[in-house]
């Protein structure tokens, strides 16, 4: 009995740690497919799998047809348009 009070408390924290950890914007995943590198602006473009396209700054090892995983943050808007890119992961390579 002692275990199931403890992993429920568990539980209970840490659902309250992540839902007071951020704010109250709403994040969701996604992916996509490097489609664009600019060396000369350190920019880097993504279409994700509705065909929208969005950039991020810091090309580092990135190349045209590298596989990207992205948490967005949606604004507490209903548009798409002023998303923003939280954090991104090289996720693998299919080519050109």
């Amino acid at each position: 009995m002692k275990k199931l009070i403890i992993v429920a408390l568990l539980i209970a924290t840490s659902f309250l740690l992540g839902a007071y950890s951020r704010d109250n914007s709403k994040e969701y995943p996604t992916c996509g497919i490097i489609v664009d590198v600019n060396y000369d602006t350190d920019v880097a473009t993504f279409e994700d799998f509705n065909g929208f396209q969005w950039s991020f700054y810091g090309v580092e090892d990135w190349m045209t047809g590298d596989i990207i995983a992205v948490i967005m943050n949606d604004n507490n808007t209903p548009t798409i348009f002023d998303d923003k890119i939280v954090d991104y992961k090289y996720c693998g390579y299919i080519g050109e």
